[in-house]
Parts: C-alpha cells; structure tokens; sequence
C-alpha cells in the first residue's frame, strides 16, 4: 500500500464523514483492487459498505441489473455498462454513492 492511497482512502472517508454518506464499488477487471485498498484501512466500515466483483456478464446482468442488451450493444467493458454496474449496486445496496470498474 503506498502513501498515496491511503492519503486517498483517508480523503474519501473525510468526504463521506463529513457529508454523511455511505459508498460502495461494483468491480470488473480489477478484481476488488480497489475494494481492498479501501478494506486496508481501520474504521472504513463507517462509510464503506462493500463491493461486489462481477467478472463474468451474468452477475452484471443478474446482480448488477444491467441489461441484456446494454451488454450485448455496447459490450461489458463499455461506458454504458459501467454506468449501469454503479446505478444497479447503488439501488441493490442502498448506499448513496457507487461507482464502477470495467475496461481492459
């Protein structure tokens, strides 16, 4: 873990302590990298609430909630179906924010 991760770890937990929010990841190719820089870190269960991995389409499609043709039009590594990834863990999670990554 380098110093500058955890500088960006503390700065996410300041942001989300501060406006009280609660985040989560929806990972692709990275594997729950970054879910486990975050994990690193003591006393982030305040405001992280977890991440899924959803390396294959199916969990995409099936716990992610994007769609069918969203991966099959724009392909999963798409801007589209990383939008979707976030949204669909925001709603299946309940937390304020999410975000998504996917790519090569």
């Amino acid at each position: 873990m380098t110093p500058e991760v955890v500088k960006r770890v503390k700065a996410l937990e300041q942001v989300c302590h501060t406006r009280g929010w609660t985040t989560a990841i929806a990972e692709s190719c990275t594997g729950g990298l970054l879910s486990s820089w975050i994990c690193s870190q003591p006393g982030v269960s305040a405001f992280f609430v977890g991440s899924v991995v959803s390396y294959a389409r199916s969990v995409k499609e099936q716990f992610l909630s994007v769609g069918t043709t969203l991966t099959r039009t724009h392909g999963e590594v798409s801007l589209p179906v990383a939008k979707a990834m976030a949204a669909g863990l925001r709603a299946r999670v309940g937390c304020a924010w999410s975000l998504s990554i996917t790519g090569i």
